[in-house]
């Protein structure tokens, strides 16, 4: 550094800095690049050099700190697959079948070509004795369902 002028060795001190401050936010490497150029108006070949320094004076750290941003990514991915999944498994079409159509909130419902014949009560629920409930049938009238 004894053979830079007091401007390059300003440079160089701000681009050490920056290069700090965007590891800070996690950001790659080429997104730090990017960002100093468009933002700092740094050139893009002063910084790689001042990351590949860096890079070469703390190998430990940038060894973590890649993997830091691998798992990232990979986080980031699983999330966007998962959104993907709740969106996919929420019913965004009336489904049909040949007795009944499930509508939007999931609830059973007669065709519309019935006639007027009605479709039987097939909803579940839990009752405090664990045992499920169909329609007419109910947990404590088990074995007697129409009294």
């Amino acid at each position: 550094m004894s053979n830079l002028n007091a401007e390059e060795t300003q440079a160089l001190n701000q681009c050490h800095n920056l290069i700090e401050r965007c590891l800070q936010l996690y950001m790659k490497p080429s997104e730090i690049i990017n960002k100093l150029y468009h933002h700092a108006n740094i050139m893009p070949a002063l910084t790689e050099a001042v990351l590949h320094r860096l890079q070469e004076e703390n190998p430990e750290f940038f060894a973590a700190y890649n993997t830091w941003l691998i798992m990232r990514d990979q986080i980031q991915r699983f999330n966007q697959l998962l959104e993907r999944l709740v969106e996919l498994r929420r019913p965004t079409q009336i489904i049909q079948n040949r007795f009944f159509r499930t509508n939007v909130v999931g609830e059973a419902s007669a065709p519309p070509f019935s006639g007027g014949v009605v479709a039987p009560d097939i909803s579940r629920s839990a009752t405090t004795s664990g045992v499920f409930s169909y329609g007419a049938f109910d947990s404590d009238k088990v074995g007697r369902p129409w009294q």
